[in-house]
């Protein structure tokens, strides 16, 4: 009688397992049908909102052609031209050339140093020897002495304008013939002797730019301060050369023309490659005050030559 009961309980013990495996593979299938479904509708509403209908003619394109990031509208019905925004033009596009090349708006470097190189053209200085009769224009002549500048300008102040200062320095030559400090018997008083003079002036100016806006296409400037001239004079006969020099102080001004502004393109390659913000043609004028009277440099000079900002 036992061993019938317990047959019996293990017969319904594995119904009851079997029937449980059925119902929650049942329900596992119904899950599964359900997510497929799911996802066939959203697929189908996908379609169908973006009608991208795919064919099944293989001789047709099967895909949708992606979207023109612009579309050129149609123009005036009288013809002419039209202005439209583009796309990009938030990110500094400025135009498309016939090429195709987009060209972008970059930004401009900052600069706070400038640095010069010029030719100048100065009057003479009035010197005087121990003989009276003997003058820097009798001796080396009368026309301007020519010669080298190179600046170095730091500009800190850029807030208005530009307020810089400068340090110069330079190279100009004279040469002539020395003459007898007395006339000899035959009367002759020019010496046979060849005299060179070498004139290094140093300088500091302070040196205000009207510069208010980047590729200013002229820019005026003025500036003042104080040189002082170095001599050197050297004489062929061997004797030991004069060393002598004369403070002056004055001021000048004159005009920078932008020459990044003619070609915007080479501008952007000097400034990418070579570090240079803005390349500049430029024109001085300069008059000083001797502050000596045996050696005074009172004088006037201009310059010409190429500046450029970095």
């Amino acid at each position: 009688m036992m061993s019938q009961r317990c047959r019996m309980l293990s017969i319904f013990a594995g119904t009851f397992v079997a029937v449980f495996a059925i119902s929650a593979l049942a329900s596992e299938k119904r899950v599964t049908v359900e997510s497929e479904q799911k996802f066939q509708d959203a697929y189908i509403k996908q379609k169908i909102e973006s009608e991208e209908a795919v064919s099944s003619d293989p001789n047709t394109n099967r895909f949708p052609h992606a979207e023109p990031l612009f579309k050129k509208p149609e123009g005036p019905p009288q013809g002419g031209t039209i202005r439209v925004e583009h796309p990009r033009a938030a990110q500094g596009l400025q135009r498309i050339n016939k090429d195709g090349v987009y060209q972008y708006r970059t930004g401009l470097k900052e600069k706070s140093k400038s640095g010069s190189f010029r030719l100048s053209s100065m009057t003479t200085p009035t010197i005087k020897g121990t003989n009276s009769a003997v003058t820097f224009n009798n001796m080396y002549g009368s026309s301007d002495l020519m010669g080298l500048q190179v600046t170095y300008e730091w500009q800190p102040f850029r807030s208005f304008g530009s307020l810089g200062l400068q340090l110069e320095s330079g190279f100009a030559t004279a040469s002539g013939k020395g003459y007898f400090k007395t006339a000899r018997s035959d009367g002759t008083t020019r010496a046979e002797e060849s005299y060179n003079l070498y004139v290094v002036p140093m300088s500091a100016f302070l040196n205000y730019r009207f510069e208010y806006k980047r590729r200013q296409w002229i820019v005026p400037f003025i500036s003042g301060g104080g040189t002082y001239f170095g001599m050197v004079e050297v004489r062929d006969d061997g004797k030991a050369p004069v060393v002598a020099g004369a403070p002056a102080v004055g001021g000048g001004g004159g005009a920078l023309f932008c020459i990044s502004c003619v070609d915007s393109a080479n501008a952007f390659v000097m400034s990418q490659e070579y570090g240079i913000a803005d390349l500049w043609l430029v024109l001085e004028a300069r008059a000083m005050q001797g502050l000596y009277d045996d050696i005074d440099f009172t004088s006037q000079m201009i310059s010409l030559g190429i500046t450029v900002d970095f």
